[in-house]
């Protein structure tokens, strides 16, 4: 990456992990508080807040907040931002809340350690996977199996999650992994714990 220094990944990486906790924990306080549909409004404002920063970024070439967290390769695109909020909304309305749940911590925590794991020891890259490494895709695997089982109490429903989470996350390339991945694996988990009842 030009002009990226490892500390701006990990603040980067810091960033998107403690920034995706806070948006779920907003929306359980507000979900024990009032009920799912205020929930999801809020993340739908909050998600607005982040359109209207976007904009002015991108479309006016104005200076935002948070610009230095933004890689030179991401400068011209929309923030991840976008798709891990637009993923919660969607997961929080259609699935069980412990799928959702399982399904959005996925990507916040397993992309996280993934990402440490990259930058730390990611020497050998998988060859077509952009910047995936064999290291940093089985630690995303361990951290995801052990995200589901905890929140999900269910085997069989956790370990299919996580194997679709960490290959879709390691396979895609030009989508956003924060948008594609919760909803793919929520949509598994959900149809799973059908299928299990």
């Amino acid at each position: 990456m030009i002009n990226w220094t490892i500390k701006q990944e990990i603040g980067r990486k810091l960033f998107h992990f403690f920034g995706g906790l806070i948006l779920i924990f907003i929306y359980v306080l507000v979900l024990q508080n009032y009920s799912q549909l205020i929930g999801l409004m809020v993340l739908i404002f909050i998600l607005m807040i982040v359109l209207a920063i976007e904009y002015f970024r991108l479309e006016l070439k104005l200076p935002v907040p948070f610009k230095i967290i933004i890689r030179p390769d991401e400068e011209q695109k929309p923030v991840s931002a976008i798709g891990f909020l637009l993923a919660a909304i969607i997961c929080f309305a259609i699935f069980d809340f412990s799928i959702a749940l399982a399904a959005l911590l996925m990507i916040s925590i397993g992309e996280f350690l993934a990402g440490l794991v990259r930058i730390k020891f990611g020497k050998l890259q998988i060859v077509g996977l952009g910047e995936y490494t064999p290291s940093s895709s089985l630690v995303e695997l361990a951290a995801n199996i052990t995200i589901g089982y905890l929140v999900l109490q269910n085997w069989l429903i956790a370990l299919p999650m996580a194997a679709l989470a960490t290959l879709i996350e390691i396979i895609t390339l030009k989508l956003d992994d924060n948008l594609v991945v919760p909803i793919a694996a929520g949509f598994l988990g959900q149809l799973l714990t059908w299928w299990l009842m």
